[in-house]
């Protein structure tokens, strides 16, 4: 009935040659699997159709939506980066079908929750996508996604605070705490590393002078990236043979379910943490790993909870 109803509406947009809602009059269009902006991509400029993009079905077939598309068309839109399923009619070498079915996470960024959401349909694979991303203000940084996805292959061990305490006494681990200096000097773990993530907002912008503003009515002070991360850290670190266990506020973790208090009870998946849950820890973490450090590892509970725990701490406000 699906396919009666797209010949159909492409007959129609033959004949009148005008827009009906949620199709296209003009040349036809074909979509692919962009998060949230639909990609576009001319095909064969003949005849008018009817039947080109529409907003309410996610992209297949691309013959689904184009009838017209030669093969040579699935290959530019698939050389240029899209991601296109192929129809029996389209003539796909045994690599090509093989790249299109690898195990690859696919995600997006939702700007309505502001969070990255995991798609493996509708998301870019790490592999397809520009996984730098340069703000407005600072230092360009890896997107989260593939930050979560290196370190989870890398195997990063998360410790509690009992267990962080218990290595480092025995000298066996050492904390790097990766807060701004100034957040470094007011209070930090007893016998910690400062080697800082981010850095008060250096630039004169005018985006610099408006993230400025904005936080600081928020009675905090403007951050941004440091660029000099993974040079700060090779000179105060060092060829360090103990354990870097990496420390901010907070922690995070790069668990993707949920356990449960009762252990009868299964573990869910959250929506929430498609990607863990992001913390600068788990950035400098990533830092580190590409700085050419292996033996890293995390404060799972952050600084927070070893304050809690009435572990030693120093700094100016405990003078």
């Amino acid at each position: 009935r699906l396919d009666s109803f797209r010949e159909a509406a492409c007959a129609r947009g033959q004949r009148r040659g005008r827009t009906r809602r949620g199709f296209a009059a003009m040349a036809p269009t074909c979509v692919s699997t962009q998060p949230k902006r639909r990609v576009a991509a001319r095909c064969n400029p003949g005849k008018q159709t009817g039947l080109g993009k529409c907003s309410r079905r996610p992209a297949g077939r691309l013959q689904d939506y184009c009838p017209q598309a030669s093969t040579s068309t699935v290959a530019k839109l698939r050389a240029a980066g899209l991601r296109v399923r192929a129809s029996k009619d389209d003539q796909v070498t045994e690599d090509q079908g093989k790249e299109e079915v690898k195990d690859e996470p696919g995600f997006y960024w939702d700007p309505a929750n502001m969070r990255w959401v995991r798609d493996d349909k509708r998301g870019l694979p790490v592999s397809k996508m520009n996984t730098l991303i340069q703000p407005k203000s600072g230092a360009a940084y890896t997107a989260w996604p593939v930050v979560h996805t290196i370190l989870a292959e890398h195997g990063l061990k998360s410790y509690s605070v009992e267990e962080a305490m218990d290595i480092v006494g025995k000298g066996k681990a050492v904390i790097v705490d990766i807060r701004p200096t100034y957040d470094f000097e007011a209070e930090h773990i007893e016998g910690s590393i400062n080697v800082p993530l981010f850095q008060p907002v250096q630039g004169d912008s005018m985006m610099d002078q408006v993230k400025r503003f904005a936080v600081g009515f928020m009675a905090m002070k403007a951050t941004e990236r440091n660029p000099n991360f993974a040079e700060d850290a090779k000179k105060i670190l060092g060829d360090e043979k103990r354990q870097l266990i990496v420390a901010c506020t907070i922690g995070g973790t790069l668990e993707t379910e949920v356990q449960r208090k009762d252990p009868k009870r299964e573990a869910f998946k959250d929506p929430e943490r498609s990607f863990g849950r992001e913390t600068r820890s788990l950035k400098a973490a990533y830092e580190l790993l590409q700085a050419g450090y292996k033996n890293i590892a995390h404060l799972s509970d952050g600084i927070a909870m070893w304050r809690y725990k009435d572990q030693p701490m120093a700094g100016s406000n405990y003078k």
